[in-house]
């Protein structure tokens, strides 16, 4: 309002002092008209004033009321600003001070309790461990990441929260945000926990209960969860590459557009998981159990599956280029869509499942169990299906051209439209009844 009010204020001082000079003009003393006579002829004429006359009298005033006005204000602007930032500035320190008072009230507290009244061995005296556990959980929400991070090495190092029961219960403590990096938490019980965007960097987590903790975008890149206890923990969009899940139970967890790229997950328990969008690209998922796990879109790349557990998994689209998923179980799972180019599945279990669409150029299916699989319009062109079982198998409108069905079983096989050009057989492969592979282009392997 101030703004449109100084202009207003302009325009109109403009417009009275054009109207000022217009009206002087029909006055002769003022001087502002063209020529005229002097009241004696002898003394010549007066010449009047021009408005270029005005202007030189009064640009340099003007100028200088302008400039001055300009310099006045953004002065004060400027004021303001480093009066703003003094105050942010103080209130930042005073917060700083208050967080520092607080956590070095609560560690005094806390060292009198472990001293004097050996709150470690309290498991016999659950309302001692009522004040401990409210004090912490009151202190962590006034806490900032860095400090968080000190009273949790405090908590640790002290065993008030590495063993079951523990003497400090953090069920549903927030440590959204804490700088954990590095730090050992062997065996802690961090259940139902907030760790929202924490830093957990290399941090050694090794047996920890994370049941239920919210993990969403945390940093655990190369940390140790070996045996960690994570199952129906979110830990959507978290960061895991390297991270080292061997035998840990994921049961139920979210892990949607999760990072784990070379991770290790050996033997890990993934049933049940949201792994949507997961970056898997790389990863050890050797005999883990992804049963019924939803990994539409996941990234599989260079994985290995080998014994993988992926029965009636949702894998469409799926990237699982290069993977090893020897002898992996993936009976009545859903590959709609998915890439499977170079994968290796020789012994793998695909019963039943369905690969509709399913890109597998150069893929090894050597000694694959494919009974009853839906294999309409997938690309097996250069695949390796030596001694594979496709009974009962759809493969209707699929391209199999340069494949090797050395030893294959095909009987009861729906060929309807396949594509067999250049395909390998032998003897010993097996047809549908009634169906001649001489009729199509494909080739007996004795005549190459």
């Amino acid at each position: 309002m101030r703004r449109i009010f100084n202009f207003v204020a302009l325009v109109g001082a403009a417009f009275g002092l054009s109207f000022l000079i217009q009206a002087g003009y029909g006055y002769r003393w003022t001087g502002f008209g063209s020529v005229s006579y002097l009241d004696d002829p002898r003394q010549g004429l007066e010449v009047g004033k021009t408005l270029w006359d005005w202007l030189g009298l009064l640009i340099i005033p003007l100028v200088l009321a302008i400039g001055g006005f300009w310099f006045s204000r953004a002065e004060r602007r400027n004021e303001q600003e480093i009066a703003k930032r003094r105050i942010e500035e103080d209130r930042k320190i005073a917060n700083e001070n208050a967080q520092e008072a607080a956590l070095q009230a609560y560690l005094a507290r806390m060292s009198t309790l472990l001293i004097d009244e050996n709150l470690r061995s309290s498991e016999s005296k659950p309302e001692l461990r009522i004040v401990p556990t409210a004090w912490t959980l009151t202190v962590l929400r006034r806490l900032n990441g860095a400090r968080t991070g000190l009273l949790w090495r405090f908590l640790y190092e002290s065993d008030l929260i590495s063993k079951e029961p523990s003497v400090v219960s953090l069920v549903g403590a927030d440590l959204s945000g804490a700088d954990l990096s590095g730090a050992n938490l062997e065996d802690a019980d961090l259940g139902g926990a907030n760790l929202g965007g924490a830093n957990l960097w290399q941090a050694n987590l090794e047996g920890a209960v994370l049941r239920e903790a919210n993990l969403w975008q945390a940093n655990l890149g190369q940390a140790i969860l070996r045996r960690a206890v994570l199952n129906r923990a979110d830990l959507s969009g978290a960061v895991l590459n390297r991270a080292n899940l061997c035998g840990s139970d994921l049961d139920g967890a979210v892990l949607r557009e999760a990072e784990l790229s070379m991770a290790d997950l050996w033997q890990a328990n993934l049933k049940g998981a949201n792994l949507w969008q997961a970056n898997l690209g790389g990863a050890n998922l050797g005999q883990a159990h992804l049963e019924r796990d939803e990994l539409n879109g996941a990234d599989l790349r260079e994985a290995n599956l080998w014994q993988a557990n992926l029965s009636c998994a949702d894998l469409r689209g799926a990237n699982l280029g290069e993977a090893h998923l020897r002898e992996a179980h993936l009976n009545g799972a859903d590959l709609s869509g998915a890439h499977l180019s170079g994968a290796v599945l020789q012994d793998a279990d695909l019963s039943g499942a369905i690969l509709r669409g399913t890109v597998l150029v150069g893929a090894n299916l050597s000694e694959a169990n494919l009974n009853g699989a839906d294999l309409r319009g997938a690309n097996l062109r250069g695949t390796e299906l030596r001694g594979t079982v496709l009974s009962g198998a759809d493969l209707s409108g699929a391209v199999l051209e340069d494949a090797d069905l050395s030893g294959a079983n095909l009987k009861g096989t729906n060929l309807i439209g396949a594509n067999l050009s250049e395909a390998v057989y032998d003897t010993s492969t097996q047809w549908p009844k009634g169906f001649d592979p001489k009729t199509g282009t494909s080739f007996f392997a004795g005549e190459v």
